[in-house]
């Protein structure tokens, strides 16, 4: 006997079916496009590292907007002097007035390391939003480039919970010859197994970033900023900041590094992906930013839900669908989150509801004909299994790509975690979805959520023997 909650998720089937089967297909394209032209990313030979290395160095600001980051300052840009191997970049710390925490760090790291840090003081008090204080931070550089004669060649964003790769300059250096926007893969740093939250994200730029950021950019579209990692060259930075008024971001976006990034084509300029490892594949060490992200249920809704409202619904708003067909429907890709991941929790629902009706001696919904016509139930079945297909598809690439960089182990751990990450993405997107609405209904501004920030223990809390060589490259770092 069926009852009324029963008949609702009958009901509920093959809309979804349908939906599910039209949401899939831009993925199964994705992955088609990457195995058929073997899009991977690529080994950097032992000849080619010590080629990097005559190349003469560009000079990078390293950007770095700080608000209540006193516990991992300090941390963060230690460890990254120690380990990065280059001498041309200095780093610019923004910092509010009323931080007095941050800003304290980060004056014991400007006397520690002079000419390698400078501080950015925010006319105003904190938070705003991102977008406003890395603003602040590049007329900073602007300022600082007037006082000393020395330009600087690129900007470099990067958060204060980040890990450089040694390399990443040395990479970003030779990049920027061929390109004005340059992007390097962002990856989260390894977990414990158990730690489902912190590890979905582990699958989902293990995917994004070893494989559909390499199709987005062989097929022609725009590629975005992932917020750290970001190099923009000079003459990128000066025509952007003359078409917007002086101001390189967008600051009244939640996520205006990608707006940024998909703006760059629009100017002019080449933006590129750069996903590279050193090693071979059976033991990649990737050119990429490692950072921590949110381990919690709610620190990791808040940052999925910024996310949404930032790339999904203002950049609908800010960018509009301009562009080819295939920048379109990598727009449509970004923005589809809302109803892909609102329709993945229904399902999850569903399932769930079908496997308790079941455990009860019930047959649940799923086991019932939901359509009831002759006819009808063969091309259900047949969606039904096409579904199951593609899942089977997606289940496969994530496996595939969280094993590239994180090795074997992680990919049953990978599998496990789909669940997690869609229920986490469902729960972003509905509040994601009545945050923007309640938005344009009252005009609240929308406001920069901001998440905890962790790096590893051991990073940057060695003794520091590189103090010296630091402050001996002063002259050159300028």
């Amino acid at each position: 006997m069926l009852n009324l909650i029963d008949y609702l998720a009958l009901a509920c089937i093959p809309p979804l079916a349908i939906l599910f089967l039209v949401l899939a297909v831009d993925d199964f394209i994705i992955d088609s496009v990457a195995w058929l032209m073997g899009l991977k990313p690529q080994a950097v030979h032992p000849r080619e590292l010590v080629a990097m290395r005559l190349i003469p160095e560009k000079r990078f600001a390293v950007m770095i907007a700080a608000w209540k980051e006193s516990d991992v300052i300090q941390q963060m840009v230690r460890g990254n002097l120690q380990a990065v191997d280059y001498d041309q970049y200095v780093f610019f710390i923004g910092i509010y007035p009323n931080d007095r925490e941050t800003a304290t760090e980060v004056q014991i790291l400007a006397h520690k390391f002079p000419g390698r840090l400078h501080i950015i003081e925010n006319a105003l008090p904190g938070p705003t939003c991102k977008g406003q204080m890395l603003n602040e931070v590049v007329r900073g550089i602007f300022k600082h480039e007037r006082q000393t004669g020395l330009p600087f060649d690129a900007l470099l964003i990067h958060d204060a919970e980040d890990v450089m790769h040694p390399q990443s300059l040395r990479l970003l250096n030779r990049e920027l010859n061929s390109a004005d926007f340059v992007q390097i893969p962002v990856f989260s740093q390894s977990v414990k197994g158990q730690s489902l939250i912190a590890g979905t994200y582990m699958d989902e730029f293990a995917e994004s970033h070893t494989k559909d950021l390499l199709v987005r950019e062989h097929l022609g579209a725009s590629v975005p900023s992932a917020g750290v990692g970001t190099a923009i060259s000079r003459e990128l930075v000066l025509a952007a900041t003359t078409n917007k008024n002086g101001r390189l971001f967008n600051e009244s976006s939640l996520t205006e590094d990608y707006e940024l990034g998909m703006s760059a084509g629009e100017l002019g300029f080449r933006g590129h992906f750069a996903c590279y490892h050193l090693g071979d594949e059976s033991n990649p060490d990737f050119i990429a930013t490692r950072e921590h992200f949110p381990r919690t249920l709610w620190q990791s809704i808040r940052q999925k839900t910024r996310w949404t409202v930032g790339i999904a619904f203002q950049g609908t708003e800010n960018i509009g669908w301009k562009g080819t067909l295939i920048q379109r429907l990598f727009l449509y890709r970004d923005r589809k989150g809302p109803i892909s991941n609102l329709a993945g929790g229904a399902g999850i629902l569903l399932l769930a509801y079908t496997a308790v009706r079941s455990a009860s001696g019930v047959p649940g919904p799923l086991l019932h004909n939901p359509f009831g016509l002759q006819g009808l139930p063969i091309f259900f079945e047949a969606l039904l299994f096409i579904n199951l297909l593609l899942m089977s598809n997606r289940l496969l690439q994530r496996a595939i790509c969280s094993t590239r960089v994180y090795g074997l182990a992680s990919a049953p751990w990978s599998l496990l975690r789909v669940p997690v990450s869609n229920l986490v993405n469902a729960i972003s997107a509905l509040r994601a979805t009545a945050l923007y609405l309640t938005h344009l209904l009252t005009g609240k501004p929308l406001s920069w959520a901001k998440t905890h920030h962790e790096l590893p223990k051991d990073f940057g809390r060695v003794p520091d023997t590189s103090e010296e060589n630091c402050a001996s490259t002063e002259a050159k770092a300028g």
